[in-house]
């Protein structure tokens, strides 16, 4: 079977939504790997690292939702107008790629948490709040 070309909107959409499934199943493995190795340090973690991370993290979701209102919106027009015009596709693209790793950079952050000495309470919402942006901001057909 043939597959769609990255320069029609079927393709980019194939794409995409292949890159956010890997992400979201880097979040799962992240766990798995948490799960598996304990962290090497005794001391507890400073408690204003988890906050400091939070905020930024909670930076990386309005950005993240700021690229995507200014770069995908506009594109989709385009493309129910015009379906394969490469410069949509292109700020189609950028603008879901860059959320993307916004998110998973989120997650990131609980993983460092974890490796710091963080606790379980203190980890789970970066890997939920990762997660949960992947799936919200989701590939849709434009």
């Amino acid at each position: 079977m043939r597959q769609p070309s990255p320069t029609t909107t079927d393709g980019t959409l194939l794409s995409l939504r292949f890159i956010y499934a890997s992400l979201a199943l880097a979040i799962v493995l992240y766990v798995l790997v948490m799960k598996l190795t304990p962290p090497k340090t005794a001391v507890p973690i400073n408690p204003l690292i988890p906050l400091v991370l939070g905020f930024v993290a909670t930076t990386n979701f309005g950005a993240g939702q700021t690229i995507r209102s200014r770069k995908i919106p506009p594109a989709f027009d385009t493309l129910r107008a015009k379906p394969d015009d490469l410069a949509s596709l292109t700020q189609w693209r950028t603008g879901a790629m860059i959320s993307a790793c916004l998110a998973e950079s989120v997650a990131l952050f609980g993983v460092v948490v974890y490796f710091l000495g963080g606790r379980v309470i203190q980890v789970a919402p970066f890997l939920v709040g990762g997660l949960a942006a992947l799936i919200f901001w989701w590939p849709k057909r434009p």
